[in-house]
């Protein structure tokens, strides 16, 4: 399986094409996903570890009154806690 590694997300997608390559099911009601005919169980996030998105600028950027301008950003995708380690 090939993956993505980068500081903006903290947990694992999986797309579409290997969803319907490795046949994968989802059973919402008994929580769980099998793929390639294994089962996995699915779990929920507690309203303590909710989502931030942030964007942050790249640079120092000035901008003046009265106008605007494209910037360098960077974007980060995760809880509290994962922004810590990110940042701290």
């Amino acid at each position: 399986m090939k993956g993505f590694v980068t500081e903006h997300i903290d947990v694992p997608y999986i797309g579409i094409d290997f969803l319907t390559d490795y046949d994968a099911k989802w059973d919402f009601r008994k929580k769980e996903v099998t793929i390639a005919g294994v089962s996995h169980p699915l779990l929920s996030r507690g309203s303590s570890q909710a989502w931030i998105r942030r964007i942050v600028l790249s640079d120092d950027v000035t901008i003046p009154p009265m106008s605007q301008m494209n910037v360098g950003t960077k974007v980060i995708f995760g809880s509290p806690s994962s922004e810590r380690q990110l940042h701290g």
